[in-house]
């Protein structure tokens, strides 16, 4: 679980590209997913209290974990979570901020 929750602990540092490189540790654990969010979500609940930013990402990760349990298609719920964090946690990519 660590290997995945890396991806989550490095949103800041890396660009679009990576994210797309380091989810497929997300997509090889698809049993596992529900913990592994959660675990996400306690990373970025500790961000969080650094950088507000991270709260908005908090959001994101349930809502992600809401859609799996309806059956949304997995690789398109990672992958529109996954885009979202990094847009929400990079702010100069992120349409809000303009």
């Amino acid at each position: 679980m660590k290997k995945c929750g890396n991806i989550f602990e490095q949103l800041d540092k890396i660009d679009e590209i990576d994210v797309i490189r380091k989810s497929e540790t997300l997509y090889k654990a698809k049993d596992d997913i529900q913990d592994i969010l959660d675990y996400a979500n306690i990373i970025l609940f500790k961000k969080a209290q650094i950088e507000e930013k991270f709260l908005e990402c908090i959001k994101l990760v349930e809502n992600a974990k809401n859609k799996l349990k309806q059956n949304a298609n997995f690789d398109m719920t990672i992958d529109d979570m996954l885009f979202h964090l990094w847009e929400e946690i990079n702010e100069k990519y992120n349409r809000r901020s303009i």
